[in-house]
């Protein structure tokens, strides 16, 4: 006899069976720190031994830079920060590692964020450049 599921049952139903890659579900931009959180793989379809982080500039619409990796080697990692350099955007993914290899680098989806400055935003450093500068000529 089948018996209807609701939405809780639903979603776990989902993830049990359908996880079979990570996924991104939140990523946080302050500065120039990345802070990505994902979904791991289900651990009854495969033994996870760790994670790469791919991420590349985009450079227009249409191109972007080569994929830079960093290696998470923590089975259990849920989350990872890292820096990038200000006021630029970025494409990033995830796949997982274990003894059959990694998951191909396409079934994951492609999250785009842009980098904010670091401590003080580009218009103010450039009113404290023209500050420092008018005291410089004041001076001589």
């Amino acid at each position: 006899m089948f018996f209807p599921l609701n939405v809780d049952e639903q979603l776990v139903f989902f993830f049990t069976f359908h996880l079979d890659f990570p996924q991104i579900v939140n990523l946080k931009v302050k500065g120039p720190n990345v802070n990505i959180t994902w979904l791991p793989t289900f651990k009854g379809v495969c033994n996870i031994s760790g994670y790469h982080i791919y991420y590349r500039k985009v450079i227009s619409k249409v191109n972007a830079s080569q994929w830079n990796v960093v290696k998470v080697s923590q089975y259990n990692a849920t989350h990872y920060n890292f820096q990038l350099q200000c006021y630029m955007e970025y494409e990033i993914t995830i796949t997982a590692l274990n003894t059959n290899g990694e998951t191909p680098l396409n079934r994951g989806k492609r999250w785009k964020v842009k980098t904010e400055g670091g401590k003080y935003s580009q218009n103010q450093q450039l009113g404290l450049q023209l500050m420092l500068l008018a005291f410089c000529i004041k001076d001589d």
